[in-house]
């Protein structure tokens, strides 16, 4: 088996951001890029801060990161909490939990197989598997 591996030295934003791309299509509910770079740069706050911050400071600055509008990020909160992404506890929010990457450096292993149904196809032609 062929192993593709490769490293990549990011900033932190990228980083958070490029680990939501990278496990985005293992989620049950898939983030648009926005909402990933959303998530990313509560993230980025976070290892600033210590806490993931979502009070208006925390969502000040993030809103100017991202270049947002004020109703546009709470555009973004709402949906993220539909998802599930984003959960609600004493008033409090909070990422979940497996979509926060290790603190510094973050690896991955996935296995693709093909599952074969007893049958193949060249071109036009199906052959029975024996």
């Amino acid at each position: 088996m062929k192993i593709i591996s490769k490293s990549l030295d990011l900033s932190r934003e990228e980083y958070f951001k490029k680990h939501l791309l990278i496990i985005n299509p293992l989620l049950p509910v898939q983030l648009t890029d926005k909402e990933a770079e959303v998530i990313a740069a509560f993230m980025t706050i976070e290892s600033e801060l210590g806490k993931f911050t979502f009070d208006t400071t925390g969502r000040k600055e993030v809103r100017k990161m991202l270049n947002l509008s004020h109703g546009g990020l709470g555009n973004y909160i709402r949906i993220l909490k539909d998802k599930g992404f984003l959960l609600e506890k004493d008033d409090e929010l909070s990422i979940l939990e497996i979509l926060k990457p290790e603190k510094d450096i973050q690896g991955y292993q996935f296995k693709l197989k093909v599952k074969w149904y007893g049958f193949w196809s060249v071109g036009r032609r199906i052959f029975k598997r024996k």
